[in-house]
Parts: C-alpha cells; structure tokens; sequence
C-alpha cells in the first residue's frame, strides 16, 4: 500500500459510518474497474474548492441551505 493510500484511508477512519460505506462502495467500483468518471477541469476546481471549504469548517448556514432548499427552480 502506498503512503497516500495510508494518509487517505487514515483520514477515511474519521469520517461517520455512512460516509466510510459511502467511500469503500467508490473505492470497490474503482477498483474493479466498473466506475468511470470523466469530469472537465471545472468540476474538478469545483470538487477541490469544496473540499478545501469543508477541511477549513466553512460550511453553509442552516438559512443559507433553508434558501436554496425553497428556490423556486424553473
């Protein structure tokens, strides 16, 4: 195993069961072969921004959520 996949899998371990099942279902798909995933370089900014957001604690306010919750969508 390499020392990435150690540092991934250590930081996996703190996630809620939900969200480890969640991953290990990606990671068996991935793994297998079975999952193909073609993003443009824009999603991937997008997923990586995310994630920095999420690691510093910078998540939306429950009326931030409330309001796009209730968005009219057209």
């Amino acid at each position: 195993m390499t020392k990435l996949l150690e540092e991934a899998i250590a930081k996996l371990k703190t996630l809620s069961d939900e969200q480890q099942d969640r991953v290990a279902g990606l990671l068996l798909h991935l793994a297998e072969g079975e999952a193909e995933f073609d993003l443009t370089q824009e999603q991937i900014e997008g997923i990586e921004l995310a994630l920095a957001e999420a690691d510093a604690g910078e998540f939306a306010t429950e009326e931030e959520v409330a309001q796009v919750l209730h968005r009219p969508w057209a």
